[in-house]
């Protein structure tokens, strides 16, 4: 499934609250900030530079959005995907270098590009209330196929383990398939 078709589907809203939009390093980047800040758009168009052009291409994302901080969200997270869209906080740019921030990206990028290839038999799932969240380790045919190739397997409980993750990944990437793959890309 692609991703027009899985946003179509699931129905992955507007970013919404939206005060200001711009052109950054051929994305659109909206903005849900009080105005635009030069020097992140700056950053932002020198990292996106760094990302190799495959790997946008790929994801196809649908926007940038240049968000506020929310409380919610894991103290470590400096980015987030949900669904097409890339969500920059306040601590995406935070001491950020033009190749911390084409990192970032670049593992954000690969979840969109999960998303663009969701199993339209699990969409079906989640549509008719069988399955209550979308899990890119079980819903993606991407993370699916990587998962396979790089030893992952699916514990009782919904679990990951692949013995040998720890050695060839990040902290993070080893906690499941779709997180070491992000990592992987990055």
């Amino acid at each position: 499934m692609t991703g027009a078709g899985a946003e179509a589907r699931i129905g992955v809203t507007e970013p919404q609250g939206v005060i200001w939009q711009r052109q950054v390093g051929g994305e659109i980047l909206l903005g849900m900030t009080a105005r635009a800040e030069p020097l992140e758009l700056a950053l932002l168009v020198n990292s996106l530079s760094q990302v190799p052009d495959p790997i946008k291409r790929q994801a196809d994302i649908r926007n940038l959005v240049r968000a506020v901080d929310a409380e919610v969200l894991d103290p470590a997270t400096l980015a987030f995907s949900r669904g097409p869209d890339i969500y920059l906080i306040d601590r995406t740019f935070q001491g950020a270098t033009r190749l911390d921030l084409a990192y970032t990206l670049a593992h954000e990028l690969a979840h969109v590009a999960q998303f663009n290839e969701l199993d339209p038999g699990y969409v079906d799932l989640v549509l008719d209330g069988a399955i209550d969240s979308l899990d890119a380790n079980r819903a993606s045919l991407l993370v699916a196929d990587f998962a396979d190739a790089a030893g992952w397997e699916e514990q009782a409980g919904g679990a990951w383990l692949n013995p040998s993750a720890a050695a060839g990944t990040t902290e993070y990437g080893a906690t499941g398939p779709s997180e070491d793959m992000a990592e992987a890309v990055a």
